[in-house]
């Protein structure tokens, strides 16, 4: 029973993972209605539901303008973009009411290292032995992306050892075999934002668990630096070196001044572009946005062969052309309200604690701030492909929100206990 409820779990998540690689929208929607019909009958902790509902307000919005005025594919289409975080933030809690802490990171950490071992064995069969050596090369040349779940992976399995003790994986080699698996996937991805997320989320983490013990983390500062030192010096003229210390140019808001610009720097193009068409617009249309299914027109030429885009990589000018300063200004409340959330207890209150609340309390804002970090270049936020993060951050408040109910609980048996 027990291993079959695992088995289950594991299977759902990873089918929520792969959906995206069919390119099917019709599939992408109906598992948003499933995980609505869902929630009517395992309700989701009424905090969180709370806090969802911030997230419907640029979705009102966002509909009302856009509805009658373009065309209602596109509205449907940025309707579905939109209700993603709400939708799959609920999902992550439905799935901790209804699973054990450990099994539902157990889950997650073997999702990633199935999507893992598709993208090594993939690339292998299509690129060969030469894509450990060029991995950007072979990245562009076959036009595949890594999965998400493969950075949260490595992430679980680095705190199963960091807090709970290797509770999630006892056998000392599976932990390392899936580690390694996770590890060479995140490298062949060729990544630089699921790079930066990982070593950011490390960071805190690391940071979380040594903060009392500084020497710590500077001996793990002084590490990385010669890691990613020796890395740059090893092979300097790599494509994959190249991309990297290009991408802050990449992603500047910057006009193109001709095709071999716009293939360059796209995304910094794509998003001058969106600003200056919002700029185009009334005081309304600033504030409350032009509506879903508004477009963008490149000019005369695009790489992607799409004179009038819906959807941008840059997510922030997406959230202005859609939804306006409202829009914006939600997702900046929305951000503040789960740190809030998060961060919330006193500490002086865990005696309940088993040495792992840091990492219940930690985790949300990490999965938050992997979408918000990366919201600029692959429109992190409403990304289909990144919906992972908003489950992990949905079901790691929920236990965390647990494990506040049981201090509570606590203390007033102490004080029905003293009273007597």
């Amino acid at each position: 029973m027990y291993k079959s409820k695992q088995l289950r779990l594991t299977i759902i998540i990873l089918l929520i993972c792969l959906a995206p690689l069919a390119k099917n929208n019709n599939l992408l929607t109906a598992i948003q209605i499933m995980i609505f019909i869902l929630s009517l009958y395992i309700r989701p902790d009424r905090r969180i539901i709370k806090l969802s509902h911030v997230l419907l307000v640029p979705v009102i919005i966002g509909t009302m303008n856009g509805l009658f005025r373009n065309a209602f594919y596109d509205v449907f289409k940025d309707m579905y973009y939109f209700l993603n975080p709400l939708l799959y933030l609920l999902l992550g809690s439905i799935i901790a009411r209804r699973y054990d802490r450990m099994d539902s990171l157990r889950a997650i950490a073997l999702v990633g290292s199935v999507c893992s071992l598709y993208l090594i064995f993939y690339m292998i069969n299509n690129y060969g032995y030469t894509a450990f050596s060029t991995p950007r090369e072979a990245r562009e040349s076959l036009s595949v992306t890594g999965f998400a779940a493969t950075g949260v992976a490595a992430i679980i399995l680095l705190c199963d050892k960091l807090f709970f003790g290797a509770a999630l994986f006892p056998n000392f080699r599976a932990w390392m075999g899936l580690l390694l698996i996770n590890l060479l996937s995140l490298y062949l991805s060729a990544s630089r934002t699921d790079l930066l997320i990982f070593v950011i989320s490390l960071s805190i983490m690391l940071y979380v668990k040594f903060q009392h013990r500084k020497h710590y983390i500077l001996l793990y500062l002084v590490f990385g630096g010669l890691i990613l030192s020796a890395f740059f010096l090893s092979n300097p003229q790599s494509r994959f070196v190249e991309t990297l210390l290009k991408a802050p140019e990449e992603i500047t808001i910057q006009p193109a001044e001709n095709v071999v610009e716009i293939n360059e720097n796209y995304r910094g193009h794509e998003a001058y572009m969106t600003m200056k068409t919002i700029r185009k617009g009334n005081f309304e249309e600033r504030l409350g946005g032009q509506g879903f299914g508004a477009k963008v027109d490149m000019g005369s030429y695009t790489p992607l062969d799409m004179r009038h885009i819906p959807i941008m990589h840059n997510g922030y000018p997406y959230i202005l052309l859609k939804t306006g300063w409202i829009g914006m200004a939600v997702y900046i409340l929305f951000g503040l309200l789960l740190l809030r959330l998060s961060l919330k207890g006193k500490d002086r209150y865990l005696s309940q604690d088993d040495g792992t609340l840091s990492f219940w309390k930690s985790f949300p804002i990490i999965s938050a701030l992997g979408l918000y970090v990366t919201n600029v270049s692959i429109t992190g936020i409403f990304n289909p492909e990144s919906v992972i993060l908003w489950i992990a951050c949905g079901l790691s408040l929920q236990y965390k929100l647990d494990f506040d109910g049981r201090i509570c609980n606590h203390r007033k048996l102490q004080h029905e206990t003293n009273d007597v």
